[in-house]
């Protein structure tokens, strides 16, 4: 097709690479009802749905197969209800950190919304997503990075 494939195949690719092997789902631990493994279907019709609501960047499909891999991966188990909790919270708490220029899009939430520390860790919820207790709780290298 002109102008390459629709980022409809390129998600659809990336999702059927990067779920190849199954990733276990992270839930909270006090959702015993979830699924255990993120569902590949679900994880695409999660991205398409939120494409064609305009909840994505607008670069969103301008990303490669390869690029859409790193948006999709199950690397943390992170479940799709998580992404859509992170993208309203951005939207309602911190719609400016959205709409800055892509020199520190996303990355200066870290910088401004995450605790540097490792001590308040302890304090972690149990019903809550690993990303929504980094917001809580802030932490060092990794659950920064990760956020």
């Amino acid at each position: 097709q002109e102008g390459g494939p629709s980022i409809f195949y390129r998600l659809a690719l990336a999702v059927s690479l990067e779920h190849a092997v199954p990733y276990p789902q992270s839930n909270p631990d006090t959702c015993t009802d979830k699924p255990k493994f993120i569902d590949p279907i679900m994880r695409y019709l999660h991205y398409e749905n939120a494409y064609l609501a305009g909840e994505l960047d607008p670069a969103f499909d301008t990303l490669s197969t390869w690029e859409l891999r790193f948006v999709v991966d199950g690397e943390h188990g992170t479940p799709d209800e998580a992404f859509s909790w992170g993208r309203e919270m951005l939207c309602n708490y911190r719609p400016d950190l959205i709409l800055m220029d892509y020199t520190w899009r996303y990355v200066h939430s870290v910088r401004t919304e995450i605790k540097y520390g490792s001590e308040e860790g302890k304090f972690d919820r149990p019903d809550l997503h690993f990303f929504q207790n980094v917001l809580m709780n802030g932490g060092v290298c990794g659950r920064r990075a990760f956020f």
